[in-house]
């Protein structure tokens, strides 16, 4: 597999009941087949708070998205794809609404996106620095 490498950061899709529409920040341990890696979930940990590993096919993984330093709550339009940092992991959505609000006190930024999940047929909103686009 060209792709990836031992030592590269990923993120796993979730490919189980209950975690469709997720991501889940890995490492890749080793190369176990042809299309399959040993990866080691950075957030995700056993009863024992070991990080846990498991052998995912390459069609589960996807390269670690750009960071971008800061996001601005002009940059979200209604219908734009999303993924939101909720459960130790990255889940994909689309923004519905955002309402800004600025904090009475302080100024700071207290934007609301609301984003609706199509795995869950649901829409929780957010602060902004729950999101990434």
């Amino acid at each position: 597999m060209g792709y990836f490498s031992v030592g590269d950061s990923v993120e796993v899709v979730g490919h189980e009941d209950g975690f469709w529409g997720s991501y889940y920040e890995a490492k890749i341990i080793k190369q176990t087949e042809e299309c399959e890696f040993l990866v080691e979930y950075q957030t995700l940990e056993d009863d024992d708070k070991n990080l846990i590993q498991d052998t995912v096919d390459v069609k589960y993984l996807r390269p670690v998205p750009p960071q971008i330093s800061k996001v601005s709550s002009a940059k979200f339009k209604f219908n734009d794809a999303v993924d939101v940092w909720a459960n130790d992991g990255w889940w994909v959505g689309r923004v519905m609404q955002v309402v800004p609000h600025k904090h009475k006190y302080t100024g700071s930024d207290r934007t609301r996106v609301f984003v609706w999940f199509d795995s869950t047929q649901e829409e929780i909103d957010y602060q902004l620095c729950k999101l990434r686009v």
